[in-house]
């Protein structure tokens, strides 16, 4: 997804807030890294985590479960970098000796649902607490581990004080009183928990499904409640895993036939060619299946993605197509995949980002998926008039920037680190760049603007704002796509479709 020059404030939601304050009411704000005290080593980096649970003497010492003591130090690391567990998770998994696969999975399971659930934990934590800011971030950190097992896993109030006193011990013994107290009264507030009926009570529904109460405000406000609640509680699940077929290189029945001989469903999605749900991500780790991938053969993305690329593509073979915010180049794959499909060929393209890193990398995929056609360049979406003669492209396709909360399930942080006046930035920085590629479309030609997120001040709000200015007034409204998120369904995405009639 294209960012353009938001992406100076570390990758839009990886920027420097560090998860939401809990306990100042139901639309908290961030806090602070490590306490909200300033400290005179604030600006030092901590130490850095020492993971070796399986020494004896640790083992003696603290009764924890790697697992948990895992999930503690993603969500640290997540805390104060501003990262993401998917990045992050990996990485402290392997520091800690002979880990047990389940551990694993269980560590990236509760860090992931930590980071979904983050300001909610924090509000939790809170009402358990008289003097909540004063407590050392890292116990919140352990703290937030226990919270989510007891809230929104269910386990066993006994495990969860158990365990969640042993890990505050082990990241900090002289706070273990502490959390012992804590933890009990976590028990007795969970009885409560979200504090009033999701069905008739919109901060309960928000509690209930871990949203800020300013996002699930406009979800209702823009949804209907039926469907905002439906979409929250949706954003809490597993997402699916969808693979496209890279038609240059492999046929459908090919990919199909492969996953079936390692014993792995796939079912081919109606409307959406190439388009395959893989029902058990387990196969992706197989030989078989590796070869596929490294052969470029086919490359995971989400249906709404692809079906996005499709929808972006004209009937006809275009002289010359401009995408804009090429990103790490999947739509560029995908696209161009589908050109060969329809056209016998690939389209003369252009693909623009603002970052010179990113255009290295589409080079590079290109090459993996053997496309060719594609032109990389570096510029601002914003004034591509300075790089391009007016009209000179059959169809322009603008990947704008956005909140990305269609895409929750696979980046949970996002809903913490992002505020409304990110999302109105989002959607003026979206506008300036539909304006500035309408210029760049010749009559007759076709202009696709698409966002993966649910907000109308991001999607439609842009689209008739654009239609009303004096450059809009030459086009019309092809075709609108707008897919909901659902519970089991591909992510939520929004693509409109424009016409150059003059």
């Amino acid at each position: 997804m294209y960012r353009g020059a938001l992406e100076d404030k570390r990758d839009r939601m990886g920027g420097p807030r560090t998860g939401p304050r809990g306990g100042r009411g139901f639309d908290a704000k961030p806090r602070r890294p490590f306490d909200d005290k300033p400290r005179r080593d604030a600006k030092k980096r901590p130490a850095p985590l020492k993971l070796r649970l399986k020494d004896e003497s640790i083992e003696r010492k603290f009764r924890v479960a790697d697992g948990r003591v895992a999930a503690y130090a993603i969500g640290r690391a997540v805390r104060e970098r501003g990262a993401y567990v998917s990045s992050v998770a990996p990485t402290v998994t392997a520091r800690i000796e002979d880990i047990d696969p389940k551990d694993v999975a269980f560590a990236t399971r509760l860090s992931k649902g930590v980071a979904a659930t983050w300001g909610t934990l924090d509000e939790f934590i809170d009402r358990t607490m008289s003097s909540p800011d004063d407590i050392q971030a890292d116990v919140r950190d352990a703290l937030r581990v226990s919270a989510y097992e007891l809230v929104f896993l269910h386990k066993p109030p006994h495990v969860v004080v158990d365990q969640g006193v042993e890990l505050v011990r082990f990241v900090e013994p002289k706070a273990a009183n502490l959390a012992n107290a804590v933890l009990h009264r976590m028990v007795e507030a969970a009885d409560d928990f979200p504090f009033g009926d999701p069905e008739t009570d919109d901060a309960a529904l928000a509690r209930s499904c871990a949203f800020p109460g300013w996002i699930s405000r406009r979800l209702i406000d823009e949804l209907g409640r039926a469907d905002a609640a439906e979409f929250m509680r949706a954003s809490m699940g597993d997402a699916p895993v969808f693979v496209a077929v890279n038609f240059v290189r492999a046929k459908v029945s090919e990919i199909i036939q492969a996953f079936k001989e390692v014993g792995t469903e796939v079912e081919p999605i109606a409307g959406v060619p190439g388009c395959l749900r893989v029902h058990g991500a387990k196969a992706f780790k197989t030989p078989r299946i590796k070869r596929l991938f490294d052969e470029g053969k086919m490359l995971v993305s989400d249906q709404s993605a692809q079906a996005v690329a499709l929808f972006a593509l004209p009937k006809e073979r275009p002289a010359r197509f401009l995408e804009i915010g090429s990103g790490r180049a999947t739509k560029t794959v995908l696209m161009q995949s589908a050109a060969y499909r329809r056209y016998g060929a690939f389209m003369d393209m252009v693909s623009v980002d603002d970052h010179a890193f990113k255009a290295e990398i589409l080079r590079e995929r290109m090459e993996s998926y053997g496309i060719e056609g594609v032109e990389a360049r570096v510029a601002d979406g914003r004034m591509l008039s300075k790089s391009f003669d007016a009209g000179s492209f059959d169809a322009v396709f603008v990947d704008a920037p956005c909140s990305g909360i269609g895409t929750l399930r696979r980046h949970p942080e996002i809903k913490w680190r992002l505020t409304a006046s990110d999302v109105s930035t989002l959607a003026m920085t979206g506008f300036d760049m539909l304006i500035e590629a309408a210029g760049l479309v010749r009559v007759g030609g076709m202009l696709t603007y698409s966002t993966c997120t649910a907000f109308k001040e991001e999607n439609e709000q842009v689209v008739d704002r654009f239609l009303k200015m004096k450059t809009g007034e030459s086009f019309v409204v092809e075709s609108t796509m707008a897919v909901k998120l659902v519970e089991g369904g591909p992510d939520a995405h929004y693509a409109v479709r424009l016409r150059r009639v003059r």
